[in-house]
């Protein structure tokens, strides 16, 4: 299980942490889609071998059927890798639905993972038994799995990865068409009576009020989000469910002012409940492997 943790480690942490904005960008043009996806498939070769050997020579297990069976195992993952993305690419450059495109990319990751467990089982590293896997999903979900030390600590860090920077991605995806405009504009009427040579005619005057809130910087709310997830998952994995609540009423007091406007009310709303969901979730599965 460890070397399936490993690789998965290993994948979560090139696709989050290890992809520039330029890389993403390029892989977004037909120019440079190809160039793009081999650097990125180069990055996610590198971090399998900085992380899978260490941990090899740790167990003793560097032999010459071990380096070779290793270099064909990342080699399969590799090409496979770049098929998925580049067919990923392909459909989403056809999308429009917001729905859709975070639909493929959360099918994109499953995808990846599923291919790393599928490689690993070829070269029987991993059972190939249906049971096993069911086994272990009905533990993981109710019963808690049984795990080293080590594999808790790399499945909670893949958790981690996962509630910070992929739910981070896939809300931006979600929430793209709802984010609020930098201002709003009320406007008010009010009608007066007035008496002119014994006649009375009203006169309505209108009043606009512009608000224009400051910008704040580009990640800020994206970096609010991560922590605010983490801490979420942590009062998840402590069984402090209260400690949401608390959470939630103090990040709602910064926006206060804002939620006059509806528009940035329903982007707040279907934001925050989104990100605690999916905290919820995460560190339930966090308190089921711990």
């Amino acid at each position: 299980m460890a070397y399936f943790l490993l690789l998965c480690l290993g994948h979560f942490t090139a696709d989050f942490l290890l992809e520039p904005d330029w890389m993403n960008t390029g892989k977004n043009l037909k120019a440079t889609r190809i160039r793009a996806l081999l650097l990125h498939v180069g990055i996610h070769l590198t971090t399998y071998v900085i992380l899978v050997v260490p941990w090899l020579l740790w167990q003793k297990e560097i032999s010459v059927h071990t380096i070779i069976a290793f270099s064909s195992m990342i080699f399969i993952i590799g090409v496979t890798h770049f098929g998925i993305d580049f067919l990923k690419l392909l459909l989403k450059s056809r999308l429009i639905s917001q729905k859709r495109k975070a639909l493929i990319y959360s099918f994109d990751q499953v995808l990846h993972i599923m291919t790393i467990a599928i490689v690993l089982t070829v070269f029987d590293i991993l059972p190939d038994s249906l049971i096993f896997w069911a086994e272990g999903l009905y533990l993981l979900l109710f019963e808690g799995l049984s795990l080293s030390d080590f594999e808790k600590l790399l499945a909670m860090v893949i958790l981690v990865l996962i509630n910070t920077f992929g739910i981070s991605y896939l809300l931006s995806i979600l929430l793209k068409n709802l984010t609020p405009p930098s201002s709003t504009t009320d406007m008010k009427v009010e009608e007066k009576e007035v008496e002119e040579n014994n006649s009375t005619s009203s006169m309505k005057t209108t009043t606009r009020i512009t608000i224009e809130y400051q910008q704040e910087h580009k990640n800020l709310g994206r970096y609010i989000g991560i922590l605010e997830r983490i801490l979420i998952m942590i009062f998840v994995v402590n069984e402090s469910l209260t400690g949401i609540a608390l959470l939630v009423a103090i990040k709602s007091i910064t926006r206060f002012k804002q939620f006059d406007d509806k528009r940035f009310a329903e982007y707040y709303l279907v934001g925050t409940l989104l990100s605690i969901v999916s905290a919820v979730c995460i560190g339930y599965i966090g308190l089921r492997i711990i």
